[in-house]
Parts: structure tokens; sequence; C-alpha cells
């Protein structure tokens, strides 16, 4: 008898949330359990804990590709330029020329897809941290005033993400220019895609051309579909 209660409780239950009106792509109750896992996963994050590295002799090869909406009708414009701003409408262009001359990082780590596949590969590209602090967007020292999010898009802006800041300062989080030691390729996000081993493969966008930080909490392509937001490993 208790176990046939428990089952139609299990049930009801699961109808209630059925009928309960959906924020971000869900339902409320469930984006609430998303949430708080968000939460605690961010809790839990260090920028001091690396990602494992491997030898370069485990590097997968062909990289496999990684399907992303939204891909721009010209995903290498001849003039590409990376645009970055900030709450106080502060902005700064960089071309690709100007991207691939600051002081870079190469890295083997494991690109991991939410759909349950990984792979290791290498990455060359500029420290997002890096790059932010060079350009006086963040100032280490005085963190407490530094924006809470940071809002990344593609040329046309039909791909996008919301990233955390601490996320994005990262030392593994990239601006990626090179894989597997040769040029980035359209496919894989070529001129320019972000890259960071602690963030699923959904969270590390391809042909990126602007980068906003701010204190609004930015909307996210699959975050809008039902997927966690925060997206961390």
């Amino acid at each position: 008898m208790w176990a046939g209660l428990a089952v139609l409780g299990s049930v009801g239950f699961i109808n209630w949330i059925a009928t309960r009106s959906e924020d971000r792509g869900v339902h409320w109750p469930l984006r609430r359990g998303e949430d708080a896992t968000d939460n605690l996963m961010e809790e839990f994050f260090a920028s001091y804990k690396l990602a494992p590295e491997f030898p370069v002799s485990q590097i997968a090869s062909p990289a496999r590709i990684n399907p992303s909406p939204g891909t721009p009708d010209d995903p290498v414009p001849d003039d590409y330029k990376l645009t970055i701003t900030d709450m106080g409408g502060n902005s700064h262009t960089l071309t690709l020329d100007q991207l691939k001359a600051m002081p870079s990082k190469t890295m083997v780590t494991q690109f991991c897809c939410i759909e349950g596949w990984s792979q290791i590969v290498q990455w060359t590209g500029v420290p997002l941290s890096e790059l932010l602090i060079a350009l006086k967007f963040v100032d280490l020292a005085k963190m407490d005033q530094a924006p809470k999010y940071v809002r990344m898009e593609t040329a046309q802006g039909t791909y996008y993400v919301g990233w955390d800041l601490a996320s994005a300062l990262h030392p593994q989080t990239l601006l990626v220019y090179a894989m597997n030691g040769a040029p980035l390729e359209p496919e894989h996000g070529a001129p320019i895609r972000l890259y960071s081993p602690v963030k699923y493969g959904y969270k590390n966008i391809k042909w990126l051309t602007t980068i906003i930080l701010t204190n609004d909490f930015p909307t996210d392509y699959w975050g809008d579909q039902g997927y966690d937001w925060y997206g961390g490993l």
C-alpha cells in the first residue's frame, strides 16, 4: 500500500511540475534547482585550481567539430575586430594581428561536451584575464568594484553566452587563434573563439567578436532553452 501511495505521490508531483510556468526555458521548480546547483558550483570554484594538462602525444586527431547554432553569415571577416566594452561606456577594439602580438599561452587540455564526449586538444591564445587587465577593464586591486558578469557574442549576435567574471578570469580561459599547432579553422570558430577547461563546450563561444562586462545578468543561448547557465566542470 505504501509503495502505491509513494508512486501516486511521485506522479502527482511530476504532474504539478509540468503545469508550472516556465523560467528561461524550463518549468520554474526545475529552474530553481538548477540555480541552486549553479550557486553551489560557483561557491566551490577557485581560480587557482587548474584543470589537468596532458602530453602532446594524447592530442586527438582530427579534432572533432562541435556544431554550434548561430553560425555567422561570414564567420571569417577580412576586417575582423574584437570589441570590449564595460559598464562605464569604455570601449576598446583590437584586430587579429594585435591579439596575436600579445603574450600567448599554449596548453593541452580536455574539451568536454555536455552530450557526453570529450577530446584532448592543444589550444593557443591570449589569456582573457591578461587582456582585460592590460586594457584596464579589470583592476585586481579593486575586485570589489569589478562587474559580476561577462557577456560574449558572435558577429551578428546570433549566438551569445553569459559567464561569471571569476571563470572568465581563470588563468586557463583563453581567446584562441590556434588549435593543435595550426591556425584555427572556421568550423572550430576562427578567427577567435573562447576556450576554457572549467566550462562545458556550449559555453565556449566560437566566432567571438564582442565582449561586454556588466552587472546585469547576461542571457545565454542554451541557458534560455533550459541548459544549466553556469555550465561549470
